[in-house]
């Protein structure tokens, strides 16, 4: 018995370093970007946060793991999962980010303007919680954004994340990290 309670808490333990997004996120990370709203630090991910907390973007902190990134830019992503449209669950990005700069410097300066400015989680009243996911790409050299995306930031509903990466060339994801946030009072 002793031995099932040992490997089950090893599980859990592994699973906790390895989740760095949600469980349900089609794009998985192993390693944890550092998000903070405030003095808030997102921490450990999955963390929820009062809506009013979340009105201005967060803080984005990342130190490479070893080896280190081969390239000096990052693309930034956020994106709400749980948005409900027509019996469904939709995609939402509430903030597309490019051009930032890595360097020993936290947090991470976000350079302006983005191609999709940061939304305020803001789910509504009464539904579950929903769960916001970051993610950090490292920029492939002359990237840009297709013109399929080019109104994006006007039309977020119905994002899908997995083919927005396929699409503008993005490989793996350096870290990622993600929060929830339900909306009590409006």
């Amino acid at each position: 018995m002793v031995g099932k309670s040992v490997f089950g808490v090893g599980a859990l333990m592994a699973a906790s370093v390895t989740a760095q997004t949600a469980p349900d996120f089609p794009i998985q990370v192993s390693q944890q970007l550092g998000v903070a709203y405030g003095n808030n630090t997102v921490s450990p991910p999955g963390e929820k946060f009062p809506r009013p907390e979340t009105a201005n973007p967060p803080s984005i902190n990342f130190s490479p793991s070893t080896p280190s990134p081969s390239t000096s830019r990052a693309v930034l992503l956020m994106v709400d999962t749980e948005v409900p449209q027509n019996n469904t669950r939709v995609q939402l990005i509430h903030w597309l980010a490019t051009n930032i700069t890595l360097s020993t410097t936290t947090p991470l300066a976000i350079p302006s303007p983005q191609p999709v400015p940061y939304l305020q989680p803001s789910p509504p009243v009464g539904d579950i919680p929903h769960t916001y996911s970051f993610l950090l790409y490292p920029q492939p050299d002359n990237f840009s954004i297709p013109a399929q995306y080019a109104d994006l930031a006007q039309n977020r509903i119905g994002f899908n994340v997995t083919q927005f990466v396929a699409d503008v060339g993005l490989t793996e994801p350096w870290a990622g990290n993600y929060i929830t946030v339900q909306n009590l009072t409006g």
